[in-house]
Formats: structure tokens, C-alpha cells, sequence
């Protein structure tokens, strides 16, 4: 029961990793890469709709892989009794529960909506972090232990990667040299085949 409630939970948090642009460390890079005019045209809602065929697609494929890797003639009932004895045993829910509730919830609204009112998703986690300090949610070793800060330094060197080409201009030269790579998604690798061919037949 505990190596299938693992690999459930490690299942819906790769199927929900490209819906929204703070999901994954590639994501972060990808929105960093692109020119400040647009950057905010690919956040929040945007972003959500654009990974809708991601997300979908791996919805799909998870469930039939499912259904192939672990066959089941037979449904098993849900054992809503022990269900109700664990709901009673973690009693009602206390008020860090819904302090924590309510930032997740403030933090995810904020990071659909950010296309719209343009703070930053650093800016929100921070207004969150300090709510849980000053609610005294989260106290000194909380915040020491808690907290996964080797992941916020992977994500700020990233951002710190990123920044950097972008400085330098690698962006745009491996933009240049991968271009002709690319031409099939824009459509122009069909015309530049017609060209070719025209310019044989010349």
C-alpha cells in the first residue's frame, strides 16, 4: 500500500509538471528566454492554456499505460469506513492547516492571474512566506529546515543562467543555429523543399 500511494503521488505530480510555468526548473528557463515585450503573454492562464495539449496528452497516455501496466479484472471497493476513522482520528482542521491552505491558495490564484495584474511569482511566495512568518506559522527552525533551499538555489542559478545568455546574446545565436531545425514547425520546411526542387528542375 505504501510503495502504490508513493508511486501515485509521483505520478500526478509528473502529470501536473507542465501546467504551469513555476511547475519545473525548464519552465522558469523557458519564460526567461523568451524577449521581455512578450514574457508576460506566455504566464499564469496563458501558459495553462497553451500546456492544455501537454497536459492532456499525458492524462492520456498515464491512464492507458495504467490500464496496460496493471491490469484489474475487478474494481476494488473503496474502504470508506477507514477513510471516516482517519478523517476522525486528524480531527477538524486546525488554524495553521487553514492559514497554509489560504496562501497555496493565494499563491495559485495569483500565479493564473499574472498575465493580468504582471507581480512577478517571486513576489507572491515572498508576500506568502512573510504571512506565515508574521501568523507565526512558520517559526526559526521552520524556516531553516522546512524550507527546500537547495532548490531555491538551483532555481535562482538557473534564472542567473538564463539572464546571463540572454545578456551575452547566446540566445539569439543558438536561436540563429537551430533555426533550420525548426522550419517544420513553422510551416516553411515544405516551401524551402519546393524551392530546392524548382531550382533542380532550373
Amino acid at each position: 500500500a505504501r510503495s502504490a500511494l508513493v508511486t501515485a503521488s509521483f505520478a500526478g505530480a509528473v502529470l501536473f509538471s507542465p501546467l504551469l510555468s513555476t511547475s519545473r526548473s525548464s519552465n522558469l528557463a523557458a519564460v526567461d528566454l523568451l524577449p521581455s515585450q512578450v514574457r508576460d503573454e506566455f504566464r499564469g492562464i496563458y501558459w495553462l492554456v497553451g500546456a492544455a495539449v501537454a497536459a492532456v496528452g499525458l492524462v492520456a497516455v498515464h491512464v492507458l499505460a495504467m490500464r496496460r501496466v496493471f491490469p484489474t479484472e475487478e474494481r476494488a471497493p473503496l474502504p470508506r469506513g477507514r477513510i471516516e476513522d482517519q478523517l476522525r482520528l486528524l480531527g477538524p482542521t486546525t488554524t495553521e492547516e487553514r492559514f497554509a491552505l489560504a496562501g497555496f491558495v493565494f499563491f495559485l490564484v495569483g500565479t493564473l492571474t499574472q498575465a493580468w495584474h504582471h507581480v512577478p511569482p517571486a513576489w507572491l511566495a515572498g508576500i506568502v512566506l512573510v504571512g506565515l512568518l508574521l501568523g507565526g506559522i512558520l517559526g526559526r527552525s521552520g524556516f531553516r529546515e522546512a524550507i527546500d533551499w537547495p532548490m531555491l538555489f538551483f532555481l535562482l542559478g538557473v534564472d542567473g543562467l538564463v539572464r546571463t545568455m540572454s545578456y551575452l546574446r547566446l540566445d539569439t545565436a543558438f536561436a540563429q543555429a537551430a533555426a533550420g531545425a525548426f522550419d517544420v514547425v513553422g510551416g516553411r520546411a515544405a516551401f524551402r523543399s519546393e524551392e530546392h526542387t524548382s531550382e533542380l528542375q532550373s
